[in-house]
């Protein structure tokens, strides 16, 4: 079992070589570490163990210096300390396990914000050194989307590129035509498609749907009213910036054939194990 700087030193070395098999178990104390015992990138892998290491760390350094003080008691919600044997076995069994996953669940974040600006990265130096070395721009779309592939096809990096829109005042003014042009067509319109319409304008948490008000340009209305509604949409619209997202899919099995799936990387829509 190394100390916490070999930890740390190994992770450093793994960040500067490519791949590794590793149970990263045995290089962490008390048998707490991440075990990985398929081949993933040597980097990844160096970014967990330092991230593990320096999480270990965090949690000697600052043991208890929130949650205990000095005589070992327990802080009670209201900032007050109390001896521990005024605290209920099942309410230390209860902080025990939710501190520990907590903690977790943070190393894992920090682990994930690191591994996605790696990745993107990564991806718009490749892109740079094809457009330098070898004349090729075509990688990156207008949008700034990027799709990479891997030789035989299995696996695949895409970075998206939305843009982020709002409107201006101008839209209260579309929404007062098309409210002009329905009640003139009240007797002859249809009910669905009115209340489609005006249901695009719903404001949600301060903000009206950008799909649903873009949406209204599709309609084969020829109206001259409905025409300056959705001028006034037009002129209404505002590019205030732009998200980028990043996917990484891999074929099952890893089979030329099999179906291309995504990884997922939202905890609320990774499955358990089975059994669990």
């Amino acid at each position: 079992m190394g100390t916490i700087k070999d930890l740390i030193a190994f992770g450093a070395f793994m960040n500067n070589h490519k791949t590794a098999t590793l149970n990263l178990r045995a290089f962490t104390p008390d048998d707490k570490g991440i075990s990985f015992e398929s081949p993933i990138g040597m980097k990844t892998l160096g970014l967990i163990v330092d991230l593990t290491a320096k999480d270990i760390l965090a949690k000697e350094e600052n043991k208890n210096i929130k949650s205990r003080d000095d005589r070992g008691y327990w802080r009670k919600k209201d900032g007050d300390f109390i001896h521990p044997d005024m605290v209920r076995i099942d309410k230390q069994l209860e902080d025990e396990l939710v501190t520990t996953l907590v903690d977790d669940a943070q190393m894992i974040h920090e682990l994930l914000k690191s591994f996605k600006t790696r990745a993107f990265e990564e991806c718009y130096e490749f892109n740079e050194l094809l457009k330098q070395n070898y004349d090729m721009e075509k990688i990156v779309s207008k949008t700034g989307a990027v799709t990479l592939k891997s030789f035989d096809g299995t696996s695949e990096v895409q970075i998206q590129v939305h843009k982020l829109i709002t409107f201006d005042q101008k839209l209260t003014l579309a929404k007062e035509k098309i409210d002009e042009y329905l009640d003139e067509k009240t007797q002859n319109a249809d009910v669905e498609i009115k209340t489609l319409i005006t249901r695009a304008f719903d404001v949600k948490n301060g903000k009206v749907d950008v799909k649903q008000i873009i949406s209204l340009k599709e309609y084969p209305i020829e109206d001259k009213k409905w025409k300056e509604a959705m001028q006034m949409i037009d002129e209404a619209t505002e590019i205030a910036g732009s998200k980028s997202y990043i996917r990484f899919k891999r074929r099952k099995g890893l089979e030329v054939d099999g179906v291309m799936e995504s990884i997922v990387l939202d905890l609320a829509a990774v499955e358990l194990n089975k059994g669990k």
